[in-house]
């Protein structure tokens, strides 16, 4: 009997944010929730009709040849999605692999669901984009259309080239859908619209309407840019648009400027609702002895003695999502790195220490970090064998290409959305709940290794590809909690008075962390008196050092619980406290006489024939009488009363006359051994400046 021929056309779903093209638009629409018979359901209808009467729809439904590299993007994405949704209708239930097909509405409903519920660690600009993607088969088939589509194709080859950057096949299509999408805001086809002053502000419109999040309103920006730049460099714009353009990349750049503080901010957000997300090993635990998981493993146990089995669509899922779930638990990859995983780098493996390790050449940080390390225990790596060649070659043609590790139930390569799917519906299945990504085993990873194994935590950076302040970013969240608790009990207990302390005394004391700073040492009679006695020289001297301090320390048991470091400070303390004598400092006169000058002026003179110009104006600044600016009570400190009379008397000559250079210093003070152990105790910056003090204390005594 001959079938029946297709009448029905396709039109374009009239609900707000959704661009699905379907031949049965009264079964769509109840994907939406829309009761049938309904006003609001007649009203769709009537608007797709009108509607399609607008939109010449060629036979074959492609708008670019098929060099176009736009229009197959769409074709694949339905075939992903279809074959995605297909393979979650069936993974409850115990279909064979000879089942039919599901039916054309059906699967045009499992597309547009599939579309709406894909996520993943970057779902927040792909699932935006699904909104304002327009597909090919209803865009006005004339002139300018034509040209606006053979300027996007040039685009995204342009993206793809050495001029733009070299950027992915999948960036560079991601931007190509969102300058589009950007253009269907404005309801115009003419490829100037996308210049023109209104186009960012009707996006504007559009993206606060839809409730976009930070993020995605900054990557529309972003794409337009890229075109701006792709129209400038390739000379499509002449005369007055090429400044308009010139005009409009400026303010495009301005506005992704403005949007990056609502980004940190989302993130910020983000990160602190994540918090409460994180896997706990005792998740890990049950997923482990859930009944999926022992259903995937005894069908992999199957597998290793029947060199024939029937397998169904369901236990090639099962295993499947399973084996992903365990390789991302014991490694934190991004779901990239799966994705990219090929046969051939899995049959490479080598082997480290008892374990399998597997280089991933394509993952987002490959340029920074080289091939991702996907490591696999010996178990781990003998089911992915019989994964490998009793699941997965059967389902791939003899003519295909497709090398992926993982694959879909109609033999084609998974993307990060559908690793990412995948994951959570074997989570699910375990009872376990919705609530995981990829992300968020990223981030149990960090918290957990940097909580119990802190010592590890940069080799961790290195499995995960990223840098170790990235992960310290991400520990600092959970780690701020704990440290905002106890500073809150640390300043509750410094603000509560004596007589509520009691009150207060069945509290629970407060921990000690890393962060918290060591209490202040209070120094009692005892530990006084025997600093005074094994000190006194120091402190009579009025000088001391940390060598000294050392030294001394190591037999005096009445310090044994005091560090170096807090005796020394002690000892400067005392020296400051105790010194009866001080140099007296007298300040420089305001007034000045001409014979002072004249003999100023008449001692740089011969100093310069002396010496060369240059230590002759060093030596006229240093003997200014009006910068006799005594050191800082630190620097005066530094010297005992012993030091000083020794410094003072072996450079006399020094302090009289003469540039004051350290090598000068150095020749003078080395002649004697004083002197040398002058040059061992002090730098030759201190000796410089205490010189110079002493050259000016005599110039204003003078």
């Amino acid at each position: 009997m001959q079938k029946q021929k297709d009448y029905h056309h396709r039109r374009q779903c009239p609900v707000d944010g959704c661009s699905v093209s379907v031949k049965r638009l009264s079964a769509h629409l109840q994907s939406h929730k829309i009761t049938p018979g309904s006003l609001k359901y007649k009203q769709l209808l009537a608007k797709a009709r009108t509607d399609s009467k607008c939109h010449a729809v060629g036979a074959t439904g492609m708008l670019f040849d098929s060099t176009n590299l736009i229009a197959a993007q769409t074709v694949s994405q339905s075939a992903q999605f279809t074959s995605t949704a297909a393979e979650q209708q069936n993974s409850g239930s115990n279909l064979s692999s000879s089942q039919p097909a599901v039916s054309s509405a059906a699967a045009e409903m499992s597309v547009h669901i599939a579309d709406q519920s894909m996520t993943s660690e970057t779902s927040v600009v792909r699932d935006d984009i699904s909104e304002l993607h327009d597909t090919a088969e209803h865009v006005l088939m004339n002139d300018d259309c034509a040209a606006l589509q053979t300027h996007l194709h040039r685009f995204m080859t342009w993206m793809t080239s050495p001029d733009g950057g070299m950027k992915h096949t999948k960036s560079a299509k991601q931007h190509v859908t969102q300058v589009h999408a950007i253009l269907k805001t404005t309801g115009e086809q003419s490829l100037s619209s996308l210049w023109d002053n209104s186009v960012l502000d009707a996006f504007a419109a559009y993206a606060e309407k839809m409730k976009y999040l930070p993020a995605t309103s900054k990557s529309y920006p972003n794409s337009l840019r890229h075109f701006y730049q792709f129209v400038t460099a390739t000379s499509i714009v002449t005369g007055n648009d090429v400044q308009q353009v010139t005009r409009m990349l400026e303010r495009v750049k301005h506005w992704i400027a403005a949007y990056r503080k609502q980004c940190s901010k989302h993130t910020q957000q983000k990160m602190n609702e994540d918090l409460h997300k994180l896997i706990q090993p005792e998740q890990v635990e049950s997923f482990r002895n859930s009944e999926c998981t022992l259903a995937a493993v005894k069908t992999l146990g199957s597998l290793a003695e029947d060199s024939k089995p029937l397998l169904t669509q369901t236990d090639y899922v099962l295993v499947r999502d399973f084996l992903l779930t365990e390789i991302a638990l014991i490694n934190a990859n991004r779901s990239g790195v799966l994705s990219n995983m090929t046969v051939k780098q899995f049959k490479t493996a080598h082997m480290v220490e008892d374990q399998y390790v597997v280089s991933v050449d394509e993952h987002k940080t490959a340029t920074s970090y080289g091939p991702a390390k996907v490591v696999l225990s010996q178990t781990l790596h003998s089911w992915l064998v019989l994964f490998t060649d009793k699941m997965r070659l059967p389902l791939l043609s003899i003519n295909s290409e497709v090398d992926a590790m993982f694959v879909t139930w109609n033999g084609e390569m998974m993307n990060s959305g559908q690793i990412t799917k995948s994951i959570q519906s074997i989570w699910k299945k375990a009872g376990l709940g919705e609530g995981i990504s990829l992300n968020i085993m990223r981030k149990s990873a960090v918290s957990t290794i940097h909580q119990k194994r802190p010592e590890i935590s940069s080799q961790l950076a290195d499995l995960m590809c990223h840098r170790l302040s990235t992960a310290q970013k991400c520990y600092r969240v959970v780690e701020r909690e704990k440290s905002s608790v106890v500073a809150s009990k640390g300043l509750r207990a410094a603000l509560t008075s004596a007589s509520s302390a009691d009150v207060s005394a069945a509290d629970e004391a407060v921990p000690s962390t890393s962060a918290s700073t060591t209490d202040r040492l209070i120094w009692n009679s005892e530990k006084l008196l025997a600093l005074n006695n094994n000190f006194q020289s120091d402190i009579t001297a009025g000088t001391v050092t940390l060598q000294s301090v050392r030294e001394k320390l190591k037999g005096i048991e009445e310090l044994s619980s005091v560090s170096y470091r807090q005796v020394y400070d002690k000892l400067r303390s005392e020296i400051r406290s105790k010194s009866a004598e001080r140099t007296t400092v007298f300040l420089p006169t305001a007034t000045d006489t001409a014979a002072a000058r004249v003999e100023r002026m008449l001692l740089r003179h011969n100093s310069a024939t002396v010496d060369n110009m240059d230590t002759a104006a060093e030596y006229s600044e240093n003997e200014s009488s009006e910068s006799c600016i005594p050191p800082s009570s630190k620097a005066k400190d530094i010297f005992g009363k012993e030091d000083i009379l020794q410094l003072t008397k072996l450079c006399s000559s020094v302090i009289a006359l003469g540039p004051i250079s350290e090598i000068r210093i150095t020749n003078t003070l080395s002649q004697t051994s004083v002197g040398i152990k002058l040059l061992q105790k002090f730098t030759l910056f201190q000796l410089r400046n205490r010189v110079k003090y002493e050259r000016r204390k005599c110039a204003t005594v003078h």
